[in-house]
């Protein structure tokens, strides 16, 4: 069940009617409606944003199968309520426009109204990326949809600079 985002924020029950239209006939019209015992609360909602997504290593980068790519990705809360713990997700977007998922998904704290949070780490390419030039990297706060939100379409953004996918480095041992 979802909410409606025009629901003005306060307390409320839940009913729950059987034949609302009044399609069946009844003896009884009167008993097809109970009504929850306890409250439920309905607050404001947030809305996340990417502010800024920025590749940390020096431009351009080339990274091999397994390798790693350094990001800071800034996220903020343009709602009027707060938001909980979400996760963040990374992808490489190829020329084409074609997606792929990076490893290393980092967690995003409870952001308060207005409120910002950097977040910075390394990402990995998987083995089974497609080698090439020209991908971009995408971040998306909220990926698995668990704040609900004034706006759901506004949660990704792309760093600007372009990546390399080279095959595996591989280090040998001395």
């Amino acid at each position: 069940m979802t909410v409606r985002l025009e629901t003005v924020p306060g307390d409320y029950f839940l009913q729950a009617c059987a034949d609302s239209k009044k399609v069946l006939a009844e003896k009884n019209e009167n008993n097809n409606c109970i009504t929850s015992a306890k409250s439920i609360l309905v607050t404001e909602r947030p809305d996340l944003v990417v502010k800024s997504v920025a590749l940390k290593d020096p431009q351009p980068i080339r990274v091999g199968l397994n390798g790693v790519i350094s990001v800071e990705v800034v996220i903020q809360n343009l709602g009027p309520g707060p938001a909980g713990e979400s996760a963040l997700r990374l992808f490489l977007i190829d020329p084409a426009g074609v997606s792929k998922d990076l490893k290393g998904h980092p967690s995003v704290s409870d952001l308060a109204t207005t409120k910002s949070a950097k977040v910075t780490g390394t990402v990995k390419v998987f083995r089974d990326t497609k080698l090439g030039k020209g991908y971009t990297l995408r971040a998306c706060v909220d990926y698995l949809e668990v704040v609900a939100e004034i706006d759901e379409t506004n949660n990704c953004a792309e760093a600007t600079g372009t990546i390399e996918v080279i095959p595996e480095v591989i280090v040998p041992v001395p």
